[in-house]
C-alpha cells in the first residue's frame, strides 16, 4: 500500500521509499558502529551492499509476484529513481555520522552525480517525452525527488502515507 502508485501520489511513494531507506541506513550505521574496528565492513563491501540493495528493492517493488498477490497493485517507480533514493538516504545518514565513512560518502556522491548526469529522466528515457511518472507527479522527476528528500530532511514527512 505504501508503494502503490494507484493509491498514493508519486511524491508519497518517493517519500515512503526514501524514509524506509533512511531507517535502513541508520540501522546499518548503528550495527557497524558496534563492531570492532577490525570487523567493520570495508568500502567495497558497503558499495556492493548498496548496489545489491538497489537491485533487490526495485525487484521487490515491481515484482510480478507482488502484483499477483495484491491485484490492482501498481508501482511505476523506475530503477534509477530507486537508486537515487537509496543513495540519497545513505548519503544523509553516513554523511552526518562520518565515523570512517568519508570514502563511502564520496562514492555515493559520485553515484548520485552519475544518475543526475544521465539526464532528468531518471528511468533512462531521453527522448524528450514526459514519462508516466512525470505526468503523474506534475513535473521534472529529479526536481520532485529532490523536493521529497529535502522535505523529509526537514521533518515535513513523518512516515506513512
Amino acid at each position: 500500500m505504501f508503494f502503490d502508485t494507484s493509491h498514493n501520489s508519486p511524491q508519497a511513494v518517493f517519500k515512503n521509499i526514501y524514509t524506509a531507506f533512511l531507517e535502513t541506513a541508520t540501522k546499518m550505521w548503528a550495527y557497524a558502529r558496534c563492531l570492532p574496528k577490525a570487523n567493520k565492513p570495508s568500502m567495497a563491501v558497503v558499495q556492493d551492499t548498496l548496489k545489491s540493495l538497489v537491485d533487490v528493492a526495485y525487484l521487490l517493488l515491481t515484482s510480478r509476484s507482488r502484483k499477483m498477490r495484491y491485484p490492482g497493485y501498481v508501482c511505476v517507480v523506475g530503477k534509477r529513481q530507486v537508486a537515487w533514493l537509496v543513495m540519497s538516504a545513505f548519503r544523509e545518514v553516513l554523511g552526518r555520522k562520518q565515523a570512517g565513512y568519508g570514502a563511502v560518502v564520496d562514492w555515493i556522491r559520485s553515484e548520485l552525480l552519475k544518475l543526475e548526469m544521465e539526464g532528468v529522466h531518471l528511468d533512462g528515457k531521453s527522448d524528450g517525452k514526459k514519462t508516466k511518472m512525470e505526468r503523474r507527479s506534475g513535473g521534472n522527476e529529479l526536481a520532485v525527488l529532490r523536493r521529497v528528500v529535502n522535505e523529509a530532511g526537514r521533518g515535513k514527512y513523518r512516515g506513512g502515507t
